[in-house]
């Protein structure tokens, strides 16, 4: 679970990256690929100061990660009982938990590389797994699986799974 944070920092550089309307696997690929590449450009930049990075780290994740999705599916049951006034607060934390948690540990990833390994479809129309090996110099691979929904034409991350285990089951 150590990784997991680090990890999610992985899918702050999902990038503008227009799609058809019927997006395909191979559009997903691309778009996990274009991700990867944005968020290590970000982290290697030595002109920028840790708080720069992680300011533009933040900006991507939260334009391409459906954080209010995840958030309302996280509470669950509870989303649809609570007041209008409560939802608002719960959604405006649950943005900053995250988005702090999945930025703070780019520093790890100074010296790193990947491998998009896989792409399929998911099990509702719309939806793709992107598989990526995360390779880190003198540590093991980490297996990385980006869920996807298609969204206009864009795709949105709705889960990151790193070595089997799901942010949002981990939620």
């Amino acid at each position: 679970l150590y990784f997991l944070p680090a990890v999610g920092m992985m899918v702050l550089a999902l990038i503008f990256s227009p799609v058809s309307a019927s997006a395909s696997k191979e559009d997903a690929g691309k778009f996990v690929d274009n991700l990867a590449k944005e968020a290590l450009e970000t982290i290697g930049k030595k002109e920028l100061s840790k708080e720069e990075k992680q300011k533009r780290l933040q900006k991507l994740f939260s334009a391409h990660v459906d954080i209010d999705w995840i958030a309302k599916f996280v509470l669950g049951k509870n989303w649809r009982t609570a007041a209008p006034e409560q939802q608002e607060k719960y959604l405006d934390n649950y943005r900053s938990f995250l988005l702090k948690n999945y930025t703070s540990n780019f520093e790890n990833f100074t010296d790193s590389s990947y491998e998009v390994i896989k792409t399929a479809e998911g099990s509702k129309e719309g939806e793709y797994t992107v598989g990526m090996l995360l390779k880190r110099s003198g540590q093991e691979d980490i297996a990385v699986d980006y869920r996807l929904r298609q969204d206009g034409k864009n795709f949105k991350v709705i889960d990151i799974i790193a070595e089997g285990i799901s942010l949002l089951t981990s939620q």
